[in-house]
């Protein structure tokens, strides 16, 4: 109970410079003001370690991406190497192809290499011709027999 006269220990607890108004309490806020110092550490502290487990997440992450980096560029080193060494096989038994006077191979068509011009085809002789009403000029060529086998 509080009488006239009597001295009373007021605290701010809240100003609302909108409305003009204050919120005054009796007591302390020391406790109040102890438990939100304590939850805001609480969160800083949680914010905290999260920040180092995303850096070491992202840590993580780049030194993967360096072994994979890493890894990439040996198979690729390994990968020319090998091309290289098959390379100079089909060039050495190209060589040797030619001096012996034999065709290109499959492997050096999947290569890339192109073949030859194949052989002119043999001129084709007519034999006759003939116009027929409705059809226009036929004409006979001169064909190779076919010969059937077995």
């Amino acid at each position: 109970r509080l009488c006239v006269g009597q001295r009373l220990d007021l605290f701010v607890k809240r100003v609302d410079p909108l409305k003009g108004k204050l919120s005054l309490s009796a007591r302390p806020l020391d406790k109040e003001r102890a438990a939100r110092e304590a939850r805001w550490a609480a969160e800083r502290e949680a914010a905290a370690r999260e920040r180092a487990r995303r850096e070491a997440q992202q840590q993580a992450r780049r030194e993967e991406e360096a072994r994979q980096e890493e890894a990439a560029r040996r198979l690729a080193e390994a990968e020319a190497a090998k091309t290289e060494e098959a390379r100079a096989r089909e060039a050495a038994a190209a060589a040797a192809r030619e001096a012996a006077g034999l065709s290109l191979p499959m492997a050096s068509l999947v290569g890339g290499a192109s073949l030859p011009p194949p052989p002119a085809p043999p001129p084709r002789e007519i034999l006759a011709r003939r116009f027929v009403r409705g059809r226009g000029t036929l004409t006979l060529f001169k064909m190779p027999w076919a010969t059937r086998c077995c």
